[in-house]
């Protein structure tokens, strides 16, 4: 499921934070269904609406909604640039 890890965050940043899933929606102007299908991840939230669930919890919707995984540089054919930073594909 695409949302899944996003929605797990949304959810602990969301208890963490003391609110429930109508305050959520409330201060962030959208339903309680949708905070519910985003923490299930069953939705993925328009860019407008992120950013005020991340408002409201006081994160970046980076940290919110992010890639799962970080990008980390790798050699490639053990090529690195003129300055010694290592050549990354992708």
């Amino acid at each position: 499921m695409p949302g899944a890890l996003s929605g797990r965050r949304l959810r602990e940043t969301r208890h963490r934070a003391g609110l429930a899933q109508a305050e959520l929606a409330r201060r962030a102007g959208v339903s309680r269904g949708t905070v519910s299908a985003i923490e299930h991840g069953r939705h993925v939230p328009a860019v407008d609406a992120a950013l005020r669930l991340a408002g409201v919890l006081g994160v970046t919707v980076e940290q919110l909604f992010g890639a799962d995984t970080a990008f980390a540089p790798v050699a490639v054919l053990d090529d690195r640039l003129s300055d010694g930073a290592l050549v990354r594909a992708g």
